[in-house]
């Protein structure tokens, strides 16, 4: 972990020893990477910091936690992607979108159901699904990490896993 603002560093340190709840990674940041810090945030979830549930969210995304909580009550706690989900959606294929995809990228015509990057939650066994899928190299990486984690909860249905989307 750097930043180029020494008082932030300080700080950040202090949050993780404090609460235990960043996860310092030694890789320089760039967007690109993304997917594989989901893949990272699964094995801090299920190795590091066991957590029932494990969300993902922005930066600059404001959460309810309130609301989060309540509606997880309320959820099954197996097999859980909740979040602003996204049905049968299409693949950009404009060349100019930040969010193009190649046909040879993605050759369907549609995404397995996802869940919008801004945020979203993953039960305890996606999250172990995703980590096992990582270390055995079965886990089809794919650069939009919030469509990456869909298409990883398709292949824990396609294993024979019951999925609740929430």
């Amino acid at each position: 972990m750097q930043h180029k603002n020494e008082q932030v560093n300080m700080e950040l340190w202090r949050e993780a020893q404090l609460y235990g709840d960043i996860q310092f990674m030694p890789f320089v940041d760039y967007y690109t990477l993304i997917t594989l810090k989901t893949v990272a945030i699964c094995m801090f979830g299920t190795k590091i910091m066991p957590a029932k549930y494990i969300m993902k969210t922005d930066d600059d995304a404001f959460v309810r936690i309130d609301e989060v909580i309540s509606s997880l009550k309320k959820a099954n706690p197996h097999g859980l992607l909740y979040g602003l989900m996204s049905f049968q959606s299409s693949p950009h294929r404009d060349k100019d979108s930040k969010w193009f995809i190649s046909p040879k990228e993605w050759p369907v015509e549609t995404y397995p159901p996802w869940a919008h990057g801004p945020g979203y939650v993953i039960s305890r066994d996606v999250a172990k699904f995703v980590v096992q899928g990582h270390q055995e190299r079965t886990l089809q990486l794919f650069r939009l990490e919030d469509v990456a984690m869909g298409i990883w909860i398709q292949q824990y249905k396609d294993s024979g896993q019951q999925v609740n989307y929430a």
